[in-house]
């Protein structure tokens, strides 16, 4: 249904699909205002650049994903990468130059997702050591089979699962929020799963990968097979309201 109201010159339209309004607003706004450090919408159809849309720490594609599929937002030209679960990755390590100061009000970890198995451990995102030691980690565990963060960089340990299980095929908004008092949320599709305390902050002078993870001396692994997408980190919390608004605008 189409509502249409003039005022002198200034058309104010709704459109309604099924009783509910359809967001004028576009998700690459709705995430540009929520002010990210990094975000790529990893949208480009050659070459091993991935190009911030905000920020300044460019990505490199390893492994040669698949570029130029459809991507995970509705209404949106923008493209995403396929990642074939066995080397793929992107790594933005220039985020970890970012001082643990800069990091005092918390931050936040999102990304659209889409697997295509749940057969094996895969990770959408993960901070490690040069060593290839763990800090903060979001991924698909196995054998649960649910989203799941995990950081051991802290005194003591955080883990937090999902209340979902995803379902290879489907498309999927998992986000960490941690604040300046170290409280943290695990969000999926714009719906807080799960509630707990972390007092790490992402790593220093490490990596920072996208589909894979790096585990001791150091060696890539738990790649990532299906695509992600629209991947943003922050350096502060996004409220609940904020992440609800982003998946609203994005599904």
């Amino acid at each position: 249904m189409r509502l249409l109201r003039r005022t002198g010159i200034v058309t104010i339209a709704f459109l309604l699909w099924s009783g509910a309004a359809i967001a004028s607003t576009s998700y690459k706004t709705t995430v540009d205002n929520s002010g990210p450090i990094a975000y790529w919408r990893l949208g480009e159809t050659s070459g091993t650049t991935a190009y911030p849309t905000m920020g300044s720490y460019v990505g490199t594609y390893k492994g040669s994903p698949k570029l130029g599929l459809t991507g995970l937002i509705i209404n949106d030209t923008n493209k995403a990468p396929g990642f074939d679960g066995i080397n793929n990755r992107v790594t933005a390590n220039g985020l970890t130059s970012r001082t643990k100061t800069s990091w005092s009000k918390g931050y936040t970890l999102e990304a659209w997702v889409m697997t295509t198995t749940t057969s094996a451990e895969e990770h959408i995102l993960a901070f490690n050591t040069k060593s290839g030691a763990n800090g903060l980690a979001i991924f698909r565990d196995e054998p649960t089979n649910k989203f799941k963060f995990h950081e051991c960089e802290s005194s003591s340990c955080a883990t937090a699962y999902s209340k979902t299980t995803p379902v290879a095929g489907k498309i999927y908004q998992v986000v960490v929020t941690v604040n300046g008092s170290n409280r943290a949320h695990l969000y999926v599709n714009g719906s807080s799963q799960a509630s707990f305390t972390s007092k790490a902050r992402p790593l220093q002078n490490g990596f920072f990968t996208i589909g894979a993870e790096y585990d001791c001396c150091p060696t890539p692994t738990s790649f990532w097979k299906g695509k992600i997408d629209e991947v943003a980190v922050y350096n502060h919390a996004l409220t609940a309201t904020q992440v609800a608004s982003q998946w609203n605008a994005g599904h």
